[in-house]
Order: structure tokens, then sequence, then C-alpha cells
């Protein structure tokens, strides 16, 4: 019985990905183990779920909470785009924690070479894949326009206008956390808020 719950309770290791079970931090084996119990319990959840494995998860410090950032692979972004608003209710409820899923992309540098530029996938370029970092970091809202504001000195700044229906959900709080982990992620200031006519409405905290 002891060998039997030893093998059961170390099945969770299996949703991080094999090359970084050995030396995955604590932060990664609580993931493992809330999908690994939601797989479980949840029917909804359990056929997608079934193959999926994450990358890495690492937490960031936004005000007096923390938030989880989960990375998995690119291949599994359609599973997780259908079960992604059911299982972050569920994993947040479980961790009383806000969280995050992020597919990993690689970013490849622009060839000096003009003719091998041409081969360069746009959507392997900086921009493009700091867009989709952007896009994944606010499912399930959506982005429904941007807006760059140009200050005095030169320097400019972008506002991000997120769909209205996720109001409720987006709050100044959860806004406040996109803001920073996009800004450690891509190095690039970002506001998120909403389209009012016109104009934008953006809680301060």
């Amino acid at each position: 019985r002891v060998l039997f719950r030893s093998r059961m309770s170390a099945l969770y290791l299996r949703k991080i990905r094999a090359s970084r079970r050995q030396h995955s931090t604590t932060v990664e084996r609580e993931v493992a183990k809330e999908l690994f119990q939601l797989e479980i319990d949840e029917l909804k959840l359990k056929k997608s779920l079934g193959d999926i494995h994450i990358h890495k998860a690492e937490e960031h410090a936004v005000g007096d909470e923390k938030v989880t950032v989960v990375y998995y692979p690119l291949r599994f972004i359609r599973k997780f785009k259908k079960i992604g608003k059911l299982l972050l209710e569920r994993l947040e409820k479980k961790t009383e924690k806000k969280v995050v899923f992020i597919a990993s992309r690689k970013i490849v540098r622009k060839p000096k070479n003009v003719y091998a530029q041409q081969a360069v996938k746009r959507s392997a370029t900086m921009s493009a894949v700091h867009d989709e970092i952007m896009n994944d970091l606010v499912f399930p809202a959506d982005v429904v326009g941007r807006r760059w504001r140009y200050n005095p000195d030169g320097s400019k700044r972008m506002k991000v206008f997120l769909d209205d229906k996720m109001r409720g959900w987006a709050n100044a709080q959860r806004r406040e956390a996109f803001r920073r982990i996009y800004a450690t992620l891509t190095g690039k200031q970002v506001d998120f808020g909403f389209k009012i006519g016109r104009a934008s409405c953006r809680e301060r905290v």
C-alpha cells in the first residue's frame, strides 16, 4: 500500500516537462499537483488535460498578491484555449491566487542578410511573439483595440483595450498584474483598460 501511494503521489510529475522534473521548483510541483487533481476530478477537463504538461511555472509579486505564470508547449494552445476559461476558474479557486497561462514561443533574431530575412516566419519575430504573449496574458478576455500615447519628451506608451464584457473579471487588480507581468516578459510598458466611446477608462490601484 505504501508503494502504491508513493507511485500515485508521484504521478503528478508527468504534468511537468520530462527534462525538468528532477529539478522542478516548488511552484511547478504545486501547479502540476493541481492540474493532475483537476484531471481526475473534473470530467469537463479530463480529456483535454490528459496529454498536457507544462514547461515551467513561476510566481510574480503584484502588490500584496502573487500571480502564478504557467508556461506550456505551443502545440497545446488549441486545447488550452478550449478549456482555458474553466481551467483558470478552477485553478484560481484551488490555489487562491491569480493564474496566467502563456504558450512558450521562440523569438528568431532578424538576420543581417536581406535574403535570409525572408526565411524568418513572421510568427517568430519579436513583435509577433510579444503580441501573442499579450493575447495569452489577458485570456479569456480579448484585445479589441490599441492606442499609442506620445509624451512631450518623445517617449510613447501603448494603451490596450479589452472586451468590455470581461470588465468584471479583468478588474483593476488583474489589469495591474497584466501590466507588470507583460513589462517583465517583454520590457514594454503597456496600460490595460476599456473603451468608453472614444475615451478609455482605467481604474487606479
